[in-house]
C-alpha cells in the first residue's frame, strides 16, 4: 500500500507544468530597439515562456490606460537570431503575452520594437518596480 500511495504522489507532482525559471526587473526610459538581459532556456519542460508588463507609462505628457508597447521574443543564433514573435501589451495596470513553449534550448531576450505604435519616435517607457516578469 505504501509504494502505491508514494507512486502516486510522485506521479501527480510529475506532471504539474512548472517554469523552470523566472526573473523580474524594471525599465525606465527605454526608447524603440531597447534589449532586455539574455535569459537561457534548456528547454527541460514543457513550460510557455511568459513576459508580464506592469505600471507602463510613456514619457509624454498625456499617459493615458491606452498606452502600450510592443515586445519581440529573440532566440540568440551563433550567425542569425531567430524572431519568436511580437505581442503588443496594454500594460497601464498589467498584462502578460504567452509566446508559447521554446522548442529549442538557447539564448533568448525580448527587444521594445514599438511605444504607443510608433516605432522611430523620441517616446520612451518606463515600468512599476518590478514591473517586468519573465517566466520560461
Amino acid at each position: 500500500m505504501a509504494i502505491t500511495t508514494t507512486f502516486i504522489c510522485i506521479l501527480a507532482l510529475a506532471t504539474v507544468a512548472q517554469a523552470e525559471v523566472s526573473w523580474t526587473s524594471y525599465i525606465t526610459g527605454a526608447l524603440t530597439g531597447f534589449d532586455s538581459r539574455t535569459w537561457y532556456d534548456g528547454h527541460m519542460d514543457h513550460a510557455h515562456t511568459k513576459i508580464r508588463f506592469a505600471g507602463c507609462r510613456d514619457n509624454n505628457y498625456a499617459n493615458d490606460p491606452n498606452d502600450n508597447v510592443t515586445v519581440q521574443l529573440t532566440k540568440e543564433g551563433f550567425f542569425v537570431d531567430k524572431n519568436m514573435g511580437r505581442i503588443n501589451f496594454f500594460c497601464w495596470n498589467s498584462a502578460t503575452g504567452d509566446y508559447g513553449e521554446m522548442q529549442e534550448a538557447g539564448n533568448y531576450h525580448f527587444t521594445v520594437v514599438e511605444i504607443n505604435g510608433c516605432t522611430n519616435c523620441s517616446f520612451n517607457i518606463s515600468t512599476s518596480n518590478p514591473g517586468v516578469w519573465v517566466s520560461y
